[in-house]
C-alpha cells in the first residue's frame, strides 16, 4: 500500500517505492499521487536486483514475516544504505519479529527496538531502527 513512504513524501522526502509485485507498485503510486513530484516506483527483486544509489532511510513494513527472506534483506540493505544511514522496519508483533532481533545482531548491525500502542489493536506494533555496527 505504500503506507510509510507516502507518509515521508507528503512530509517533503524523496521516495523511492520498490517491490516486486507490480499491484503493490500501483496501490503506492495511487495513494502517494497527491507527491507524485517526490515519489518514483521500481520493480525490484530484492534476492538479485540492485539499485544504483544510496539511501540515508530505508522503510520496511511487514517484511519480516518470511524467515527465509532475511539472508536477502541484509545485504541489499548494506548496499544501499548511505554512510550513516538507517534501515526503519515496521513489525506487527509476529513472532518472527522476535526472532529477527536476534539474529541481525550478530551481522554487524546495532539494533533499538519501539513498541507504540495503537489504539485498534491489542498488542503494540513494534518499530526496528536498525544500523551498521561501526567498525
Amino acid at each position: 500500500m505504500g503506507l510509510a513512504g507516502t507518509v515521508a513524501a507528503a512530509l517533503g522526502a524523496k521516495v523511492l517505492f520498490a517491490d516486486l509485485e507490480r499491484p503493490a507498485l500501483l496501490f503506492a503510486a495511487l495513494n502517494s499521487l497527491p507527491w507524485r513530484n517526490r515519489v518514483r516506483t521500481r520493480r525490484l527483486d530484492w534476492q538479485r536486483g540492485r539499485l544504483a544509489e544510496r539511501f540515508d532511510l530505508i522503510l520496511g513494513a511487514d517484511i519480516l514475516y518470511e524467515r527465509a527472506q532475511w539472508p536477502f534483506l541484509e545485504p541489499f540493505w548494506r548496499a544501499h544504505l548511505a554512510p550513516g544511514g538507517s534501515v526503519l522496519l515496521g513489525e506487527p508483533g509476529r513472532q518472527t519479529g522476535d526472532l529477527f532481533v536476534d539474529w541481525i545482531k550478530p551481522r554487524g548491525w546495532d539494533l533499538t527496538r519501539y513498541e507504540e500502542p495503537v489504539a485498534t489493536r491489542p498488542t503494540p506494533i513494534r518499530l526496528l531502527h536498525i544500523q551498521p555496527s561501526p567498525g
